[in-house]
């Protein structure tokens, strides 16, 4: 059962992705989608088992997944494995000049490179439409 449209990977072992997940969730949720957000809606502190299982579900119950290609890490290898098996369309987002893993890479469905993943009020409109799109 899909009640999430975006589920957002992105590792929160490095604080740039700590700070900027949050910020493009928001946006993204101001924007009228409903988003998994694993900082936010994965209990962190369960036990692994249990973080792996609400992870997995959130995948599971998302239409699309974001995968936000900086300080990328095997978790989020992983998430965009799985998404794939499972058949849901994966939207990369990543600098211009960020090489993405090359499996995961061919992972995706579209990718959307920016000069400045920072400034996400320049390229929102273009990653809303491509969301809406796929």
């Amino acid at each position: 059962m899909i009640t999430k449209d975006i589920y957002l990977t992105s590792t929160f072992r490095h604080e740039w992705n700590r700070r900027f997940n949050p910020l493009m969730g928001g946006k993204l949720e101001a924007a009228d989608l409903k988003c998994y957000l694993a900082h936010r809606d994965t209990d962190q502190t369960a036990t692994p088992d249990m973080i792996f299982a609400q992870d997995l579900a959130g995948i599971d119950q998302s239409r699309v997944i974001l995968a936000v290609a900086e300080n990328e890490s095997p978790n989020w290898g992983a998430e965009v494995g799985y998404a794939y098996a499972c058949r849901k369309p994966i939207i990369a987002l990543a600098q211009t000049d960020h090489a993405i893993p090359l499996i995961c890479n061919g992972m995706t469905k579209n990718v959307l490179r920016v000069p400045d993943l920072d400034m996400i009020d320049d390229y929102l409109q273009k990653l809303l439409e491509i969301i809406k799109a796929t």
